[in-house]
């Protein structure tokens, strides 16, 4: 039996999967840990230590955002990945995605660092070219998006990472981390647009969790206001940024407030897609979604018209198996080694 694992560091959560060759057959298993932006910082080796799966691993593939944690990305880059190497010494074959999505010995790292900043969506964009060589790729997670075009196969990530932000590559808007107050300045109450407060009070999680586009086990921070976890609480916050948390806000009235959000918010992403689709027209003939926020993206494709496919049955994986950016560094090792891991898969 062949078994690798898939690790991808973020400064929310780390997020790993296996996969198992055994015969031909193929098993998966995957997880996510919720983490603290400053404990990651501080020690990141004991933290993936505690996070990760029990080994042995045949392969160990890597990618990281978790460097945004740090003052610098690159020191952030070259501390996490000593870690890496530190906690799996004993592991045959240990590889990290460069920016072109490639699989590399985590050695060249420390010889060309800028190339392993904020890899994943490099990882998702390698396995889906290889599947739909010509679409638009957009992966919404907890603090931001990404939108890639892929033409013939191929993608480019812009470097360095601030540059990413300039093109539209990343949109820094999530479905959870994102402070209510980036995406609009005002929202509709009572029959007006009452400007909203400027304080860190609620987040986007907050409306999606009122919409239930959210689950509350995926509302991995503390709320901001320190408040409950449940439905009551993100409404409660919702008000606040109205200074509306009277008694007589409605769960109605938090329901508008939440799509008027997520208005926003689509529309905001839906301009930033069509920015990167104008020097690539032909990426509109297809669109793929993943994520979190992959309701909101299937609506982004809805509105500009371009049939598309959740990244689950895009890659043709098992029922039941939810796409992370680790389960596509699993997938990218499989491609490399002349495995085929798809299985036919309808669904939308």
């Amino acid at each position: 039996m062949v078994r690798v694992l898939g690790l991808d560091i973020g400064g929310a959560n780390i997020k790993w999967a296996t996969l198992a060759v055994e015969h031909g057959v193929f098993s998966w298993r995957t997880d996510a840990t919720p983490v603290r932006a400053p404990l990651i910082a501080s020690d990141p080796g004991a933290v993936i230590s505690i996070a990760v799966p029990e080994g042995p691993f045949d392969a160990v593939v890597l990618t990281q955002t978790a460097c945004l944690a740090y003052p610098d990305l690159i020191e952030g880059t070259l501390r996490l990945f000593r870690s890496v190497r530190d906690t799996f010494r004993d592991t045959p074959v240990l590889l990290a995605v460069d920016v072109c999505g490639n699989l590399r010995d985590v050695a060249e790292v420390f010889d060309r660092p800028t190339d392993f900043v904020c890899t994943n969506i490099a990882a998702t964009a390698t396995v889906v070219g290889k599947r739909h060589p010509c679409c638009l790729l957009a992966d919404m997670g907890t603090t931001s998006t990404d939108l890639i075009a892929i033409s013939d196969g191929r993608f480019r990530i812009i470097l360095p990472a601030h540059a990413r932000l300039a093109a539209r590559q990343v949109v820094y808007s999530g479905t959870l981390r994102t402070p209510v107050q980036s995406v609009l300045q005002a929202l509709p109450f009572n029959g007006g647009l009452v400007p909203v407060v400027n304080e860190q009070v609620a987040c986007t999680g907050d409306a999606y969790v009122v919409l239930g586009w959210l689950q509350l086990e995926d509302y991995s921070i503390a709320p901001w206001d320190l408040g409950p976890k449940t439905i009551e609480g993100c409404t409660q916050r919702l008000a606040k940024l109205l200074a509306a948390n009277s008694g007589s806000f409605t769960s109605a009235q938090a329901k508008i407030i939440a799509r008027y959000t997520a208005e926003c918010q689509i529309s905001e992403i839906t301009r930033a897609a069509l920015q990167i689709a104008s020097a690539a027209p032909e990426v509109l003939s297809f669109g793929v979604y993943a994520g979190l926020g992959r309701r909101l993206l299937a609506e982004l494709f809805r509105r500009l018209e371009v049939p598309c496919q959740a990244l689950e049955a895009a890659l043709g994986l098992p029922e039941g198996l939810e796409y992370t950016p680790a389960v596509g560094q699993c997938l990218a090792w499989a491609d490399e080694n002349g495995l085929e891991t798809a299985q036919p898969r309808c669904g939308r």
